[in-house]
């Protein structure tokens, strides 16, 4: 999910909700019996964590910490959606940790690409040589939206039929097309 002048995001509040229920992978599989079902589990974990990965979303709401070199980089949050910006620290040329008070930024929080900028009239604090800006964001779907669902499914789909990297046996066969996957996805991208 790293943008240039970003690093990896981490997650400080974890979420509480799924992107996908048991039982919509389960219809999705056609699977009516539960001896899978912590298999299935872990599929809709590992199919969410891909899209997260790939696209740049955060699927299911969490509070994330980000971090970047400069306040320039803040004109475009590498993830999406972003629902509120919870605080923004900085150190100070006389390395004492800084909160941004709220009233000096803007939070731009519509649709998928989020950006702090700063209010007329204000200026970004100095920071001290080498130090990063931490951005605390709560992110992530209200509800998943139908596509992204469907896109998972996919993932669930071919991991479930397909368990092992190589398929050996009489015929040969390759795993199905990912430009499904990548269609369903293509409103939904970030990492674009």
């Amino acid at each position: 999910m790293s943008r240039m002048g970003w690093s990896e995001p981490v997650i400080i509040a974890p979420s509480n909700g799924e992107a996908l229920s048991l039982e919509t992978a389960k219809e999705q599989l056609t699977v009516d019996f539960d001896d899978d079902d912590s298999f299935i589990q872990r599929l809709i974990a590992t199919a969410c964590d891909h899209v997260e990965q790939v696209a740049g979303l955060v699927v299911t709401q969490k509070t994330i910490k980000l971090h970047c070199h400069s306040f320039g980089d803040l004109q475009r949050l590498p993830v999406g959606p972003v629902k509120e910006v919870v605080a923004v620290r900085y150190v100070g040329p006389d390395a004492i940790d800084g909160t941004l008070d709220p009233s000096t930024y803007e939070a731009r929080l519509e649709g998928l690409r989020a950006s702090i900028v700063i209010r007329p009239g204000k200026r970004w604090p100095a920071i001290q040589s080498g130090s990063r800006i931490a951005v605390d964001v709560v992110a992530g779907f209200d509800e998943v939206p139908a596509a992204v669902c469907q896109a998972m499914l996919l993932l669930i789909g071919t991991w479930y039929r397909n368990r092992e990297q190589v398929i050996t046996g009489t015929i040969t066969a390759e795993l199905p097309d990912s430009s499904g996957f990548w269609s369903l996805l293509s409103n939904y991208r970030l990492n674009a």
